[in-house]
């Protein structure tokens, strides 16, 4: 696969988890997208669209590392399927979706400062990407 496959990838990935380190983020999301619940639309985006630890443009995206924490993301999401809330503010309130929280921002930190993931330069890496609208980062790019 292609390297500009692998950036989008991890751009996406990214963008994901920027949106799950941000309760504020996450609460527009809801506003956004008012049809469905949303916690569970949060975890089957990550688990069902997002995590393809077998796909060659994820591998390919990042580190060894950074799969391992994105694999720990994944188990934690889905644990949280077991939690009740009617929205996400509610969610907000439960100490195991607040941990998924802070780890999602450790995750930005980690992934978002390593740019040479798998042989990424510094200049194709942006560290200010432009926002995009969450039916934006929702859809696949050319896959």
């Amino acid at each position: 696969m292609s390297h500009r496959n692998s950036m989008d990838v991890r751009q996406r990935v990214l963008e994901y988890v920027e949106l799950l380190s941000q309760p504020s983020r996450q609460l527009d999301y809801e506003t956004s997208v008012p049809r469905a619940d949303s916690h569970a639309e949060l975890v089957r985006w990550f688990c069902d669209a997002l995590f393809r630890p077998k796909s060659r443009p994820f591998l390919d995206a990042f580190t060894e590392n950074e799969i391992k924490d994105l694999a720990r993301l994944y188990g934690l999401l889905i644990e949280s399927r077991q939690l009740r809330a009617s929205s996400l503010a509610d969610l907000l309130r439960e100490p195991e979706w607040r941990r998924i929280a802070r780890f999602a921002q450790q995750l930005v930190a980690t992934i978002d400062g390593n740019p040479s993931a798998e042989g990424f330069g510094t200049a194709m890496v942006q560290k200010n990407p432009p926002r995009r609208s969450f039916s934006e980062v929702l859809a696949p790019r050319g896959e």
